[in-house]
């Protein structure tokens, strides 16, 4: 089995310190607008959310340990997770924006529905899964339970996204209650996973 791409400096920090950039390059456009026009959102708006993400980035990089590329993309997307939102708490400050209600678990589903099929891909051991002693210990367990988190995310999406343009609570609860249901399912159940029976060598040829 080919080993998972290896981080890099720019999947690493890049990515993510890219769209934190992007953030604050938000917060100061706001800002300077907000002197010619008198509206002006608090200082918890403006720096909170790039200030978390930045928080949340540092945390993960210090404890993670090694990860590959993919594990940097489940980061990455949750940092663009973060700055989307502060770019709508931005837009919402500002009256730019008011349908707060149908934003946010509307985003929230795009989260899920980008985050499936990384999470279904996720190498082996990656700080970013599901560390239990079973995936741990088998890497076809690993494999296993990350493609069925994956749907559950995929499914998790799809309904958040058809629900937050109707009954944007329902939303809430899917996005926010689907996707942790499934982890706490899967991670409890996988002990009861089958590893896969070695592969048995091949006869030797006789004389």
């Amino acid at each position: 089995m080919s080993e998972a791409p290896r981080s890099t400096t720019l999947t690493r920090w890049g990515a993510p310190m890219v769209l934190i950039g992007i953030g604050i390059a938000f917060s100061v456009a706001v800002s300077l607008q907000g002197d010619r026009t008198g509206v002006h959102p608090t200082p918890g708006v403006l720096s909170g959310l790039p200030v978390i993400a930045l928080v949340v980035l540092l945390l993960v990089r210090a404890t993670s340990g090694a990860s590959g590329r993919t594990s940097d993309l489940v980061v990455t997307l949750l940092t663009a997770f973060l700055i989307g939102l502060h770019v709508l708490f931005l837009a919402v400050g500002v009256g730019l924006a008011d349908r707060f209600d149908v934003a946010v678990p509307l985003l929230t589903a795009i989260l899920f529905l980008a985050l499936a099929p990384t999470i279904a891909g996720l190498e082996p051991r990656s700080p970013m899964g599901l560390r239990v002693p079973a995936t741990m210990a088998h890497e076809d367990v690993w494999r296993r339970v990350h493609r069925r988190l994956g749907v559950a995310f995929a499914v998790a999406g799809v309904l958040g996204a058809l629900s937050a343009l109707t009954q944007p609570q329902v939303a809430v609860f899917v996005t926010g209650g689907l996707p942790i249901i499934a982890m706490i399912v899967l991670a409890l159940t996988a002990s009861r996973e089958q590893p896969a029976a070695p592969a048995r060598p091949s006869d030797q040829s006789g004389d």
